[in-house]
């Protein structure tokens, strides 16, 4: 997805300082004020036939996410495309469901190592155009051992507009 100059603006500059230019499971940076961004084409790359084959047509979902390690947040943006539509001109509910949890899903991983969805809530609140950029942010609200709580939300580019916010339960996988 070619990101419009809005979009393109928010992820430079969230991109500002970021040092490392992918997430991964093995990198080793958990803790600290570690800054990393992680981006929806880094997750195709990493499968050279999944390239192949997405490179040539536009992805439903797209993402451009800046993850504050230290401070247990996410921000970015997110492109809807008119291939994911639900109700007439707007998003499908299903996949705003999956770009929280994806969103929360990186959040907490960068912060806390791999971890697994054990509950999500998804309130929708105001329809979410297809074929659209949007804002994506969330955080960790609450550790507790091996558990950790986060909220988020997904709004317009300028924030005006909240078209869904989620809250999730992830449960670190346990080392072995």
């Amino acid at each position: 997805h070619a990101w419009t100059p809005a979009a393109a603006r928010v992820t430079s500059e969230l991109a500002a300082g970021v040092t490392a230019t992918a997430l991964r499971a093995d990198d080793g940076a958990r803790g600290g004020d570690a800054v990393l961004r992680h981006r929806c084409r880094d997750c195709r790359a990493a499968n050279a036939l999944q390239a192949a084959r997405v490179a040539s047509v536009d992805p439903l979902v797209d993402y451009d996410f800046v993850v504050d390690v230290g401070a247990k947040r996410l921000d970015g943006v997110a492109y809807f495309s008119a291939y994911c539509e639900g109700p007439p001109g707007a998003a499908h509910g299903g996949m705003i469901a999956a770009m929280l949890d994806q969103a929360m899903g990186v959040c907490v991983i960068a912060a806390s190592g791999p971890c697994v969805t054990l509950h999500l809530e998804c309130d929708y609140k105001k329809f979410l155009p297809s074929d659209s950029e949007v804002r994506v942010r969330c955080r960790i609200e609450r550790d507790d051992g091996r558990k950790h709580w986060l909220v988020a939300e997904i709004t317009s580019l300028d924030g005006e507009t909240v078209h869904a916010t989620g809250k999730t339960l992830y449960l670190e996988i346990r080392k072995k």
